[in-house]
């Protein structure tokens, strides 16, 4: 009788603990185009423009992935002569670019830097990109420039570590306090 009443007075007081001064345990839900939570890269969305002397916004959208042998045979009928290798893959991804705000021409790779925008699927690790010739007829991204108002299509074929895909890529901007901030999107759909 006493150990009932015992753990009855322990259950009145824990929750009369917990009523009257409540620990307010707080879940912040992982913010869109974050690492958590990538958008798809498929969708079209606005990311402000950086770079030493550029200062802008664009809209940029993956109009096409491949990874692994689709990326192969897509490669090879285009230009490359040697498989990938042990541990390694090749990647091909096509963008659409929108240069919508901003007042002089614009590189696209201020937008996606080929050498540090490219990481694993988890978001964590960055990849190392070695770059590859892809003669597709679709201008290379390190080689475009955008004007003001201009759209453009680009491309981006590199091989990387194979235990990395399907890979996923940051934009880099600021907020709009000048905090720096990040933009990440998913290729797996």
């Amino acid at each position: 009788m006493k150990q009932k009443l015992k753990k009855l007075l322990l259950l009145a007081l824990t929750s009369f603990l917990l009523v009257s001064n409540p620990l307010s345990i707080q879940v912040q839900a992982a913010k869109a185009g974050s690492k958590q939570k990538p958008y798809s890269a498929y969708k079209s969305r606005i990311v402000d423009v950086y770079g030493a002397r550029y200062y802008g916004r664009a809209k940029i959208k993956l109009l096409d992935y491949k990874d692994g042998n689709k990326a192969y045979k897509y490669l090879k009928k285009h230009g490359i002569k040697k498989k990938a290798g042990n541990s390694k893959e090749y990647v091909y991804l096509k963008f659409k670019i929108d240069y919508i705000e901003g007042e002089e021409l614009l590189p696209a790779d201020i937008i996606l830097t080929p050498y540090s925008s490219y990481y694993d699927s988890e978001c964590e690790k960055q990849l190392e990109t070695k770059k590859v010739k892809c003669k597709d007829g679709v201008q290379d991204l390190t080689k475009t420039t955008i004007f003001p108002g201009e759209s453009v299509i680009c491309k981006q074929a590199f091989l990387i570590d194979s235990e990395s895909l399907p890979i996923t890529y940051m934009v880099y901007g600021y907020d709009d306090n000048g905090k720096p901030m990040e933009t990440w999107f998913k290729t797996e759909r």
